[in-house]
């Protein structure tokens, strides 16, 4: 896995203001789609469930904490649904009111905080820690 790019963010729309009120639909992929962030599982009557990996339990508890974390930047967000697909990872957010950081760097310090996460438990130097001094963190 290509730790240093886990996840990718790409706007859809150049033009529109990411630092404005709405709410957004964010789709996230894994390097290589690498099936990380959970599997399906089949019980013996046949009934499919997604079972989240380890990671894919650290990507949600770190979607769930981005209000918090972004509020002390301050942006205030609230997160709806979200799902950790086996290669990919999906989420809502509604910005409440126009922000201090763009919604770019709203998600980059999320995808900072899980990519760090998967670091460490690879036994790998955090890129985000090692790349720069106050570098944002969930």
């Amino acid at each position: 896995m290509n730790t240093s790019n886990a996840l990718s963010y790409r706007p859809r729309n150049a033009g529109h203001d990411y630092y404005g009120c709405g709410t957004y639909l964010i789709t996230l992929v894994v390097s290589g789609r690498e099936q990380l962030l959970s599997h399906f599982v089949t019980d013996l009557g046949r009934k499919t469930t997604l079972a989240l990996t380890p990671l894919g339990e650290a990507v949600q508890e770190a979607w769930l904490q981005t209000p918090a974390h972004s509020l002390t930047h301050g942006n205030k967000v609230v997160v709806h649904a979200c799902v950790c697909m086996p290669d990919h990872f999906h989420g809502v957010i509604e910005v409440l009111e126009p922000m201090q950081w763009g919604l770019g760097d709203v998600i980059q310090a999320f995808k900072a905080s899980c990519t760090s996460w998967w670091q460490q438990q690879q036994g790998l130097p955090s890129s985000c820690m090692a790349a720069r001094e106050g570098c944002p963190s969930l």
